[in-house]
């Protein structure tokens, strides 16, 4: 089968997504999973020390 580059690009997204999706389902069926609010608050937390890290490196107070 040819297929014009636009075509073998939307089969490989494609492609990329399945094999998302599955390693999320063996994620899941392994207990890999966290509930979103945990994830959300470490994100935050860690942007707040990179902030406050970052004003301290370049003079600023935090």
């Amino acid at each position: 089968m040819v297929q014009d580059y636009e075509q073998y690009q939307a089969r490989e997204r494609a492609m990329l997504m399945l094999k998302l999706l599955a390693e999320g389902e063996r994620d899941l069926a392994m207990g890999h999973s966290l509930p979103h609010a945990e994830v959300f608050d470490g994100l935050r937390q860690q942007l707040r020390s990179q902030r406050a890290n970052g004003d301290q490196a370049d003079g600023r107070a935090a």
